[in-house]
């Protein structure tokens, strides 16, 4: 239950004491010590299946992107167990994670409190897609910036083309990086994302069936070296694409999400979004726009809900930098509208994605936060 407390005293510092960056290197900290020691009875078959590509590379030649690979080839070469190497991997995410956050917001407390209440456990699971957000995070956040903005586009573009190399998903943040170069109209996508994504998620559920949709995966599965591996999913999984309730699930923090921004949009410009020069919103809000996306494409298979989930973290900062920003720390107007909506996304939220990945996947989230405890 040590967790659940932390999580309680994170919230109320980040709703409360919203600069809280030095006090909350405790959070980062904890965050960082429950991802190391995470019980690999609990990490399910994600867990089993790179401990035995460490070990038998050749294999689970091109299961795996190449850079992932390369990563789990240093590890061996120095002599670390596999244990071993997914503690530095888990650290450097964490760190990772901090650096980038550090860039957009002083409130850290808040955006811990939610990100261990909702994504967390999933993507501690999912060990080499956590490890691609946390690098996608550091890579929006070199947009922020006046000088040199074109050599920090480029310097964006080359981390994320790395982070693509340890997940191939990391390819769609590129669209991100489009929208915020159009950033002018980003409010205008913003109000009509929720349209765009339940139209589009339509389109996708017939277009993927086609043969060209079939040649744009052969297209990636030669870019990341893993043509049999989406060749096989396009069979097994991507045939199938999503259950209709399981959409729902995912709708419903989506509706949510839409809603929070849009009513930050509508109390007024950005000015009085009290983010300064504008920047830290529009590159938060691309990214957010791409789990968007990743709403859509759910219609291709229940895998690319992690995009939806790398999204919404993006959205969890926004949140965060916005109650920082907000002079009206206490008004209730402002604020209890927001609390209200947070609740029932913080459930759905944790709900959608542990209903996902099926019954050995909803265990290991509670175990993880230590909401259960090992008999």
């Amino acid at each position: 239950m040590l967790t659940l407390v932390i999580i309680l005293i994170l919230l109320l510092v980040g709703v409360l004491v919203p600069k809280n960056s030095k006090i909350s290197i405790l959070g980062w900290s904890y965050l960082g010590w429950l991802s190391v020691t995470a019980p690999t009875e609990y990490l399910t078959s994600d867990y089993n299946a790179y401990r035995s590509a460490y070990f038998d590379p050749l294999s689970f030649q091109g299961v795996f992107e190449k850079g992932y690979t390369w990563l789990e080839t240093i590890g061996y070469y120095f002599g670390l167990s596999f244990d071993q190497f997914r503690a530095v991997f888990a650290g450097i995410v964490v760190l990772s994670m901090y650096l980038a956050v550090s860039r957009f917001t002083k409130n850290h407390a808040l955006f811990l409190s939610l990100y261990i209440m909702t994504f967390y456990s999933q993507d501690l699971i999912q060990m080499r897609s956590q490890f691609m957000m946390s690098l996608v995070l550091v890579a929006y956040s070199c947009l922020v910036g006046e000088n040199h903005k074109k050599a920090r586009l480029i310097i964006a573009v080359a981390i994320i083309m790395i982070a693509a190399q340890i997940h191939s998903s990391g390819y769609i943040f590129i669209i991100g990086i489009l929208i915020y170069m159009g950033s002018k109209y980003i409010e205008t996508i913003a109000k009509l994302s929720l349209i765009i994504s339940v139209v589009l998620s339509l389109i996708i559920s017939v277009v993927f069936k086609s043969s060209i949709f079939i040649y744009i995966i052969n297209i990636l599965g030669r870019l990341t070296d893993r043509v049999e591996v989406l060749n096989d999913k396009l069979l097994v999984l991507f045939t199938d694409g999503t259950a209709f309730s399981l959409k729902i699930w995912y709708f419903i923090p989506l509706l949510l999400a839409w809603v929070i921004i849009v009513s930050m949009i509508y109390r007024g410009n950005v000015d009085k979004l009290k983010f300064g020069d504008n920047q830290k919103y529009k590159v938060l809000l691309s990214g957010v726009l791409v789990g968007f996306l990743g709403y859509s494409l759910l219609s291709i298979a229940p895998d690319y809900s992690r995009i939806f989930r790398h999204g919404m973290v993006f959205f969890l900062i926004l949140l965060s930098a916005y109650i920082e920003r907000n002079k009206n720390i206490f008004s209730i107007r402002v604020h209890l509208s927001l609390i209200i909506l947070m609740i029932p996304f913080v459930y759905f939220s944790f709900h959608s994605t542990s209903i996902t990945w099926g019954p050995v996947a909803k265990q290991s989230p509670p175990y993880l936060l230590k909401i259960v405890q090992d008999k």
